[in-house]
């Protein structure tokens, strides 16, 4: 897991000192060394910032191939490496080093951009032609590994970091249409982000930059079924089997490492199980690491000792206090380099801090199960609806798909709360649109059952926008940890769209199938014990250092350098937050905490 940055230049002059700044920016990402190569041509410059995680002795990048013609950058690891590469070798091919990335080259060799499907694993890479003078950027299939860029008439440029492609000259400005979007859709529309100029390669997408033209291509997507469409029944019990071994494979591969490997750990079944067969596939105890929270209503502590016990793991705590969430809070974000809706984005911060210091790079996460397997309340609510008359509605999702996800619903909460901090009365259904004029809802979402559009619109925005990032790469990598996700192994994804609404979804229970699937393999209390969220208290509005924090923020003079916010509404909705009762208060925490974060990320910038 590393940080990648390249430039390319049309008119030949791309700068290695550019991006060597830029590599400086993203050292964060990979501590263990720099790499460098610019074309002779001096069109393009690539540039690789190491986390050593596979092959420690020879794994540097750039890495070219036989002939010195293809050059590549990857940030991620790429799984079941080593069988592609015996079998590259036995047609041929010749490899520099042992590493994994390595099979890209040789696979592009043979098969050009399809060699995309040959590929498992959470990445983003960029390669360079010299024969065609062709890059080749890619992104995995749920944007786990995140890509930046910014082009120009002249240039184009890419890195695993905003905070890189400032270094490399883009001047940091907001884009207020991204900032609407993030708030509407958690994951603006078309690859925009926050930051003026910048875009995000989306996920299962490639891009081609040819002789000063760009051309992006979809190469995967979800593909749920119909539900005309006929399917051999099959038991519960063999659906769990199926399961249960994909996702032990899914487990196993990612335990590949030249290095240390640990585990998150929470008090849910998504952890749980990766707890679980991590341990069956080692001798000695797996180290798994949790938060913890004096405030019971939000510790699992004592749920995941439970699990630890069970697996014979060994369990590091990691304490959280509202002190700790304010002094760490505004670092969080310049990682992340977007809004947070909530203060648990900083505990992660924490956990993957802690990991970090007792000398694990690499962790497997339960992250993704949700999203896959439906396991959020909202997506019960929409298979209780589904069964029922539908209430009549308004608004894009209403007109276009018949109903309005629940999961949106709780969005529309938030945004109503935003109503006169900034102008997003119109713009809310007019980004909604944009996002459904974005997808084939055709080919995706028609004839499809309630649930399962409801997590593909889902796994299009918050995955990749807020659970990927917030929650994901950008706060473990802030800390140089390597995480794996071995719920989003393509092939226990494309196993689960497969399957029918009742393994997903039972007796008004989520994620049937897993807790199936996983006993014997976590305590017995674990398979029936339903979806907690899992959420740091509700600090921000309790007297103490983080409040302390958001109110010398909002009401000195950052928040009113940001045009588009309203200082005086503002001020209006924190006192209001202030003086409400308790639930109120605490999901009035979502909108400041968007605002607060907004000018800790204009003062971090400079924007």
């Amino acid at each position: 897991m590393c940080g990648i940055v390249a430039a390319l230049d049309w008119t030949g002059n791309a700068s290695t000192d550019q991006v060597q700044r830029a590599l400086s920016a993203l050292r964060h990402r990979g501590p263990d060394g720099t790499g460098l190569w610019c074309s002779p041509g001096g069109h393009a410059t690539l540039g690789h910032a190491r986390l050593s995680i596979i092959d420690l002795p020879s794994g540097a990048q750039p890495i070219s191939n036989e002939s010195d013609q293809i050059h590549i950058i990857v940030n991620g690891e790429f799984y079941g490496f080593e069988r592609i590469r015996h079998s590259l070798e036995a047609c041929g091919h010749r490899f520099k080093t042992k590493s994994d990335s390595e099979i890209l080259l040789h696979l592009y060799e043979d098969f050009g951009v399809e060699c995309l499907h040959h590929l498992c694993g959470e990445f983003a890479f960029v390669l360079w032609d010299e024969r065609t003078h062709t890059l080749f950027a890619a992104r995995d299939r749920f944007g786990i590994k995140p890509l930046f860029f910014s082009s120009t008439a002249e240039s184009i440029y890419f890195a695993s970091e905003i905070k890189a492609l400032h270094a490399l000259g883009i001047a940091p400005a907001w884009d207020e249409q991204g900032f609407f979007e993030k708030l509407v859709l958690h994951s603006p529309v078309d690859g925009r982000t926050v930051f003026r100029g910048v875009s995000e390669l989306p996920p299962a997408h490639y891009l081609l930059a040819r002789d000063g033209h760009l051309t992006q291509h979809c190469y995967w997507d979800f593909d749920f079924p119909g539900e005309s469409e006929t399917s051999v029944h099959v038991s519960d019990d063999d659906y769990a089997a199926q399961l249960a071994e994909l996702l032990s494979s899914a487990v196993q591969t990612r335990m590949r490492s030249d290095v240390p490997v640990a585990c998150y750990l929470s008090g849910g079944i998504d952890s749980g199980s990766v707890l679980g067969l991590m341990s069956r596939h080692t001798s000695t105890p797996v180290n798994a690491f949790c938060l913890s929270f004096s405030d019971p209503a939000y510790d699992e502590s004592s749920f995941a000792a439970e699990t630890a016990t069970h697996c014979n793991a060994r369990l590091h705590f990691v304490p959280v206090t509202q002190a700790d969430l304010a002094r760490y809070l505004p670092d969080a974000v310049w990682h992340a380099e977007t809004l947070f809706t909530h203060s648990h984005c900083v505990s992660k911060f924490m956990l993957s801090r802690a990991a970090h210091e007792a000398g694990f790079p690499v962790v497997l996460t339960g992250d993704g199960a949700d999203e896959v397997f439906a396991g959020y309340p909202a997506f019960v609510c929409d298979s209780i609806r589904e069964e029922s008359p539908a209430q009549p509605s308004a608004g894009a999702f209403f007109d276009r798909l018949g109903y309005l996800p629940a999961w949106h619903e709780a969005q529309d909460r938030v945004l109503d709360a935003l109503k006169d901090v900034l102008p997003l009365t119109f713009q809310r259904e007019l980004i909604r649109n944009q996002f459904l004029d974005s997808l084939d809802i055709p080919r995706q979402l028609h004839n499809r059952s309630r649930v399962d559009q409801s997590l593909y619109l889902f796994n299009k925005s918050v995955l990749p926008g807020h659970v990927l990032t917030v929650v994901g790469d950008r706060l473990d990598m802030a800390n140089s940890i390597e995480a794996r996700l071995p719920f989003l192994d393509h092939h226990v994804v494309e196993f689960s769209r497969h399957l029918p609404k009742s393994q997903k979804i039972r007796g008004g229970a989520e994620k049937f199938i897993v807790r199936k699937a996983m006993r014997g393999i976590v305590p017995a209390a674990l398979c029936g014990r339903r979806k907690r969220a899992l959420h740091a208290p509700p600090f921000l509005l309790t007297a103490g250092p983080l409040n302390e924090l958001m109110q010398d923020t909002l009401r000195g003079s950052t928040l009113g350098a940001i045009p588009f916010l309203d200082k005086r509404a503002t001020l209006c909705l924190l006192d209001s937050a202030m003086t409400s009762e308790p639930k109120r208060s605490a999901w009035l925490e979502i909108p400041l905490m968007a605002i607060l974060t907004a000018c800790l990320l204009s003062k971090k910038f400079r924007l």
